[in-house]
């Protein structure tokens, strides 16, 4: 009881936010489904992108950044050696009059692959040597895999602001209904600056409630649509998701939330200004 005499405004934006069952419903479903929807588009931009370079792999016949041909023991033991190689494997094919050597080469950086080959083949000394690049490391792989994952990152951005506007309206709503509430705050001395916290620690509690059940749903659903596509181009399917898609889901899913807050506390404020 003391606590409560002590903190009057908590008290009471306690018993605002305990009242709201019927906002904090529809909130908590907003911020889930918005989540959720970001969440799945995050999943297909990565899944597509990973799928791209699947297909590269696969036409390559390896995920080795250089491929190298015809190439000699004497050849593959300095390249191996060279500090700018990570690692390679080696594959000998028999043909008439002997066998054949392909050199798998591992880099330990994928930025100008060509370059790099001609830059350790120059410090080696190395001439007339057979080299290919992978083609899921080429600029045109790149370029395509940007072109068919940024329109899924780009759906993000509707998904946000209908969010945000329909939270906004449910704070509205919910705010004319419990004006008589406020203005016993207001009574007691609340600043702008306690409404402010005040509004956006009620929509905080309900982020921490809806933005992991939307993680959870969006992961679930995204992974089931990326793996049904998978099954659509013969089976090449990665598992798309990881901490960053879930970082990335949950900041901008509460950046939205918190604009609305922002949003209508300005709102609010302008109309103040007017009545005076």
């Amino acid at each position: 009881m003391l606590k409560e005499r002590d903190n009057p405004v908590k008290s009471l934006d306690r018993g605002v936010f305990q009242r709201n069952k019927r906002r904090n419903r529809a909130g908590f479903l907003v911020i889930l489904v918005i989540t959720a929807l970001v969440m799945i588009l995050f999943i297909q931009a990565k899944n597509t992108g990973r799928t791209i370079m699947e297909k590269a792999f696969q036409k390559a016949g390896t995920d080795a950044q250089a491929i190298f041909g015809y190439i000699s023991e004497k050849e593959i033991t300095a390249i191996a050696g060279h500090p700018a190689v990570k690692g390679m494997e080696v594959q000998v094919s028999e043909k008439e009059g002997g066998h054949r050597l392909t050199a798998f080469v591992y880099l330990r950086s994928d930025r100008n692959i060509k370059k790099s080959v001609d830059n350790i083949l120059g410090d080696l000394g190395i001439k007339n040597l057979s080299c290919q690049v992978n083609p899921a490391y080429l600029s045109g792989t790149r370029a395509r895999i940007a072109q068919k994952s940024v329109p899924f990152y780009l759906g993000a951005i509707p998904v946000l602001a209908a969010g945000h506007w329909m939270l906004m309206e449910i704070l509205k709503k919910s705010a004319v209904k419990d004006r008589t509430l406020y203005r016993q705050l207001l009574s007691l001395g609340m600043t702008k600056t306690q409404w402010s916290r005040m509004l956006q620690g009620q929509v905080d509690r309900l982020c921490l409630m809806a933005i992991p059940a939307g993680l959870l749903t969006g992961t679930w659903t995204g992974s089931i649509l990326a793996g049904y596509y998978g099954e659509k181009i013969k089976g090449i399917y990665t598992s798309a998701w990881n901490p960053m898609i879930l970082t990335g889901a949950a900041v901008v899913s509460w950046i939205a939330v918190r604009s609305a807050c922002l949003h209508l506390n300005r709102q609010i404020e302008k109309s103040k200004k007017s009545k005076k």
